[in-house]
């Protein structure tokens, strides 16, 4: 229930009782409450108190809490703003509202704040060249470093030059697939449709040589006539968790725009939504669902004995999430509000969604992992509805919860699934601290309002 799911979580917090309230005890506020008070504005005392608010976090010699994280980021996406107008007066010729003393401090606290930031997401802030992305992606969704950074310029280098990306991309055929010159589905999870997905998860770079012959290579032979991906090149073939992997995949990639992906986006999301599709019974009908695949609306799935299968509506929506909103189609967002309406009618804490073969939930559900193939996991769902702006929503309480059950005392997260030993380059080690996984939380909880 809502109360129990309450309970433990107030107990979770308890446990892991955050930093900048425990350096309070004995003060009417925290640093960091005053800091909420203020609204963030840079004064001369609201700096004094951002700035023993990070001697605090940083004299503890741990990673932030999750709600310490909350609070420095905001504090660092406000000193990044008031500096970005100091910036613009300064080259109007206008007289900034801080004083350059004030200035050359904030600029000090955003590096000590950009550093804290980092702990949790990439462990340390040395660059880890077996997994290079992870810094990167911290950068860019935590930080909000832009791709014109020079600093996120190197870390995207990095990827291609460091890691799984380069041993990814030596096993690729001249001309743009793996192992077979077919769809690419098989075998798992060595074939080329597996390869892009993990590519994009990874941080490769869209605009790599190898990347772009990977891209056009799926997207001309990996569609079926209908538009949308398929695992065969065929309607029987258009399963809704690989659709999804591969919008968001050439998404990332940066595909966003080119017809052969606008055409797989509107078959993914008339599938969802059904419109202009018969049911499967009307053998006549120029479009149709079949018994095989995605069989209908609502994400129906033959491999879900035609029930509703919420890995495929995860990886649904997590593709048609990465669509700029202001660019969404009325389809799209159609498809989005099922998708989402769909996930939060059941628990994702207990993964009780329709079982067609099971009176249980796959255990995988409870296993976080990197990266992602066509299995889904709690953590998923949370990353695809707080991308969706569901941060607020309360219904996602018990899933928080159970996220932060699996935090470790040092602020991290284990890697428990794993498809080591059936890809090209195995990522991190399974049952140990993984910068992958606590990077997905990290950047989950900095949504959760």
């Amino acid at each position: 229930s809502r109360g129990r799911a309450r309970q433990t979580m107030k107990a979770c917090l308890v446990r892991i009782l955050p930093i900048v309230l425990l350096a309070a005890l004995g003060h009417a506020l925290s640093p960091a409450q005053e800091l909420w008070d203020a609204d963030y504005t840079l004064t001369q005392e609201s700096l004094e108190r951002l700035r023993s608010l990070i001697e605090q976090v940083e004299g503890t010699g741990t990673d932030p809490t999750p709600f310490a994280l909350v609070v420095l980021q905001a504090s660092a996406d406000t000193v990044r703003q008031e500096l970005k107008e100091a910036r613009e007066a300064e080259e109007a010729g206008d007289e900034p509202e801080m004083t350059q003393a004030q200035i050359r401090e904030a600029r000090r606290l955003l590096n000590r704040l950009t550093s804290l930031l980092l702990l949790p997401a990439a462990h340390n802030l040395e660059e880890d060249l077996e997994n290079p992305g992870v810094r990167y992606f911290a950068l860019k969704d935590m930080l909000g470093y832009t791709q014109d950074d020079p600093e996120l310029r190197k870390a995207r280098k990095s990827i291609m030059e460091h890691g799984p990306v380069p041993i990814i991309l030596e096993n690729q055929h001249p001309d743009g697939y793996w192992i077979e010159s077919d769809v690419g589905y098989l075998p798992k999870y060595r074939g080329t449709l597996w390869q892009l997905i993990f590519l994009a998860q990874l941080g490769a770079d869209g605009q790599d040589r190898g990347i772009q012959l990977a891209g056009d290579y799926v997207l001309d032979t990996a569609r079926a006539k209908q538009g949308g991906f398929s695992m065969n090149g065929t309607q029987s073939g258009l399963i809704m968790c690989l659709q999804g992997n591969l919008v968001a995949a050439l998404l990332d990639l940066g595909w966003f725009g080119d017809e052969r992906l606008e055409a797989a986006i509107d078959w993914l999301s008339r599938s969802i939504t059904g419109d202009g599709i018969a049911p499967s019974s009307e053998r006549t009908a120029p479009v149709r669902y079949l018994r095989s695949g995605s069989s209908g609306p609502g994400f129906l799935c033959s491999a879900n004995n035609h029930l509703p299968c919420a890995w495929g509506a995860t990886k649904a929506m997590s593709g048609l999430s990465k669509i700029p909103e202001s660019k969404r189609s009325q389809g799209v967002q159609t498809a989005i509000d099922q998708g989402t309406d769909f996930l939060l009618g059941h628990d994702p804490a207990t993964a009780d969604y329709p079982m067609g073969y099971s009176a249980k939930p796959n255990r995988s559900w409870f296993k976080f992992g990197y990266p992602i193939g066509y299995v889904t996991d709690v953590l998923q769902v949370l990353e695809v509805l707080t991308a969706l702006g569901y941060g607020k929503d309360d219904r996602l309480l018990p899933a928080v919860t159970l996220l932060l059950e699996k935090q470790d005392d040092q602020g991290r997260w284990d890697l428990e699934y794993t498809y080591n030993g059936k890809t090209w380059v195995d990522v991190e080690a399974k049952k140990a601290p993984s910068k992958w996984v606590t990077l997905r939380a990290i950047r989950v909880l900095s949504k959760i309002q």
